[in-house]
């Protein structure tokens, strides 16, 4: 389930127009700092459903499959010392950025939402929540 969004992350990473942001995973077993010093994202799948199954169609009868919907959130954060400066321009090349990645074109929704505060972890942020779907196709025992 996650391996989709994993390499759409590395394909956003190896675009190289982001370097100044740090790609974390959520609930990871490392500490990240706090505060934060730099950008930070903080990747994480909110929900995930299968969508529908299927099985042959114009391909062969043989195959079986199902399709699934993954809700992710990047949690974009930017330290507030900094005050949030850059923070919406950085979002917006990010969401650019994920769009252009997404070979695949798994990606069916891409928004960012408001501008919040986190006194907890003394940080700035917004989240930029992602719809993914795509369909899996194998054997019977596969899916």
């Amino acid at each position: 389930m996650t391996e989709q969004i994993d390499a759409l992350i590395r394909r956003v990473k190896d675009l190289g127009e982001l370097g100044q942001i740090r790609f974390i995973r959520e609930y990871r077993s490392e500490k990240a700092e706090t505060p934060i010093s730099g950008f930070l994202a903080v990747v994480g799948v909110k929900s995930a459903e299968e969508a529908e199954r299927f099985l042959g169609g114009y391909v062969s009868e043989g195959i079986k499959g199902v399709c699934r919907r993954i809700k992710a959130e990047i949690r974009l954060c930017s330290p507030r010392s900094e005050n949030g400066e850059g923070l919406s321009e950085v979002a917006s090349t990010l969401l650019s950025s994920l769009h252009e990645a997404d070979e695949e074109g798994l990606i069916t929704e891409a928004a960012a939402g408001e501008i919040e505060f986190d006194s907890l972890h003394g940080s700035i942020f917004r989240r930029l929540s992602l719809t993914l779907e795509y369909c899996v196709c194998g054997e019977e025992e596969d899916v």
